[in-house]
């Protein structure tokens, strides 16, 4: 097989002095080369070469030549890097497999100069000696498979720098095999002057190590990824300083003595004896000293998300104690499209109107952050994943209304929109959860039943894909929710145990069957019968898997005494407490309609005309009214989202959720 003939070559592009020499020479070797980047008039001489023009960062112009590139597999070039042209050839000779990753080092070359030839023959080095756990490979010169470069979710745009040991990561989770290959050596014709040295070195480490900080678990595996012999060069260059500025003759006689020991048992691999030793611990200080500016941020950074988090926590304590109008939970409808039709989902009369009435990302969070904060947010629909735009939405609803739980709905169809939807959010997440919960029917014969052909099958290969994501990011949680209905219930309790085992969820939400009418007909008692048995069998798991929040045993708690609530309405039409739908809890439709909750029809205003705060405020005569009738009448109902805050918030339920907080501690 011509392994050549089966590649394109990605070449992202800033201004540069090689680019034009690098395509000479290999130009008649590949049959797809892509250039992505700026200022490439110059190169259009090239035939049979693609160019797409515009600014982009490294990451985004690698994942758009990505995108271009019609080959199975992808050799990622920088364009200051001009492969081995004598070894080409012998690309052929390599096993491709779907999650091979060809990597190769950097050359020297005498013409670079000492700076440019320690700089390489470091990151070579660095390369050769990653740690087993985590093995780095350079994003200047990889050939890698398309399908597995796509699957993994390619570079992450949001950085600049670092973004080869972010990719590394996810390379490695995914089970790529990375396989050092002298095939795809490069010669790095970047030349440094000691200032670009320096300032390279400065923000590298500078960037690198605040994501570091900021994703901890993510880059867990990588470790310092410097060898601690390698600091022997800074202690060498400290006491040159010193000896220097302090005219000490005892530092230079130790600055001596440490170049002698360095060049006999470190500086073996570098490109020479003596100087690159000095070249190299001036090089390591620029990194010490962007780590402790990192370590500066950071400290700030979390400072601030601290005392917002606390102040805000604060202000939803307030509206709890005060009653006030304003929001604690807010439910976001931003769809009235899916791509399903299932029979027991209350809102089917909507899923087939022409006009979706869905709002724009800015339109939905700038008039809702009027009444930020608010401690549970929750979008759905529809179906979430449809939209094009779920990244920006979701992280804009963090910025600006900052919920301390954010959570949404999906019947898990669409495995690659929703893979690369969450994780750009959480490359972008610096403070804040996303939880996923995934709707499941039944087994996979009566799930199909009811949604359609293949959903199981889609849903499962959706959640292992997000399975990987939860090894490496702390704040995505999966969850299921289950409603137990007509054509399931004789499924239940075992259908729960089923559900835990098989997919290991944070949590399992079961919700009962409900009619789009605070008056309609009462449910059968086998369908409660059921509800109450799988109830029962999830209490054994409710506390085996945790959230990573402060107040995971009393969101706990709350998901059982939640139920007892549902269950007085439901079996005997009992008002148990007062409901905060309307004034802690409101739910906004796609078409910018805010209600009190989903069940009644009672519309208090839209926020396409006003603000959310401008709304439900008290002097609003419809709300206040209905607000007012929902006190007299005892409203009640099974609508689970109300009666999570009616659970934790109304007087009458404390007793029981602290009573159920400490049996779950002591039965631990």
């Amino acid at each position: 097989m011509n392994n050549l003939e089966n590649i394109s070559i990605v070449i992202p592009y800033k201004k540069n002095l090689y680019l034009e020499n690098i395509l000479h020479s290999i130009k008649d070797k590949f049959n797809e080369i892509i250039i992505v980047g700026d200022n490439l008039d110059g190169f259009t001489k090239f035939s049979g070469i693609k160019f797409i023009p515009g600014k982009y960062n490294a990451s985004e112009a690698r994942n758009i030549g990505a995108r271009y590139a019609t080959k199975e597999f992808i050799f990622f070039l920088d364009s200051d890097c001009l492969p081995n042209i004598k070894n080409l050839h012998n690309i052929n000779k390599l096993k491709f497999e779907k999650k091979s990753i060809f990597n190769g080092v950097y050359l020297n070359d005498k013409k670079f100069g000492i700076l440019s030839n320690t700089i390489s023959t470091y990151i070579k080095t660095r390369i050769r000696e990653s740690n087993k756990k985590a093995k780095l490979f350079s994003s200047a010169n990889f050939i890698i498979s398309k399908s597995f470069y796509t699957d993994i979710g390619g570079f992450n745009e949001s950085m600049e720098f670092y973004e080869d040991v972010d990719f590394n990561v996810r390379a490695s989770v995914f089970g790529g095999n990375v396989i050092l290959a002298e095939e795809v050596d490069v010669l790095h014709y970047k030349k440094y002057t000691l200032f670009s040295m320096i300032k390279e070195g400065f923000l590298k480490s500078l960037k690198g190590s605040l994501n570091v900080l900021l994703f901890k678990k993510y880059y867990k595996n990588i470790g310092l990824n410097v060898k601690p012999k390698y600091f022997m060069f800074v202690i060498q260059v400290l006491f040159l300083f010193v000896s220097f500025f302090l005219q000490s003759k005892i530092a230079f006689v130790l600055f001596l003595l440490i170049s002698v020991f360095n060049t006999i048992t470190l500086n073996k691999t570098l490109f020479n004896p003596f100087f690159s030793g000095i070249i190299l611990g001036v090089y390591l200080i620029s990194n010490i000293f962007g780590s402790l500016i990192a370590f500066l941020n950071f400290l700030s950074i979390r400072s601030k998300f601290l005392v917002r988090g606390l102040l805000d926590y604060a202000i939803c304590l307030l509206r709890v104690i005060s009653k006030s109008v304003k929001p604690v939970q807010i439910i976001q409808y931003v769809t009235g499209r899916c791509n399903l039709r299932c029979a027991h989902c209350f809102y089917k009369e909507t899923l087939d109107s022409k006009d979706p009435g869905e709002m724009e990302v800015d339109d939905i969070v700038n008039q809702t952050a009027s009444v930020s904060p608010v401690l549970w947010y929750s979008i759905t629909g529809g179906e979430v994943f449809i939209r094009k735009d779920f990244a920006e939405l979701v992280l804009k609803v963090h910025e600006k209304i900052r919920p301390k739980f954010f959570s949404l709905p999906t019947n898990g169809w669409y495995t690659k929109k929703t893979y690369d939807g969450v994780l750009k959010v959480l490359q972008r997440l610096k403070n804040g959860n996303l939880i996923l919960f995934f709707s499941i029917d039944g087994p996979e014969d009566v799930h199909d039943k009811i949604r359609g052909p293949n959903s199981y099958k889609r849903l499962q290969e959706t959640i292992s894909k997000l399975k990987y994501l939860q090894k490496i990011y702390s704040n995505l949680y999966i969850n299921i929710v289950i409603t137990v209905q007509h054509q399931n219930h004789m499924h239940f309790p075992k259908l729960i145990n089923d559900i835990q085992n098989e997919f290991e969820p944070t949590a399992i939400s079961i919700n009962l069957l409900r009619y789009h009418s605070l008056n309609s007909e009462k449910l059968e008692d086998f369908i409660l019968d059921s509800y109450e048995s799988a109830i029962a069998e999830y209490d054994k798991y409710r506390n085996k898997n945790s959230y990573n929040f402060i107040f995971n045993s009393i969101i706990k708690a709350k998901e059982k005494n939640q139920k007892k609530i549902i269950l007085n309405a439901a079996r005997h039409d009992k008002f148990t407490t007062p409901c905060s739908a309307g004034k802690l809890s409101y739910v906004v439709m796609e078409n910018g309609d805010v209600k009190p909750c989903e069940v009644l029809d009672n519309v208090y205003g839209n926020i396409k005309k006003d603000s959310f705060s401008g709304i439900i405020k008290k002097s609003n005569v419809i709300a206040s009214e209905n607000r007012s009738w929902i006190k007299d009448t005892k409203c009640r109902c099974t609508y689970e989202c109300a009666n999570s805050t009616n659970a934790l918030f109304n007087k009458n339920q404390v007793p029981g959720l602290i009573k159920t907080v400490i049996s779950d501690i002591l039965s631990k």
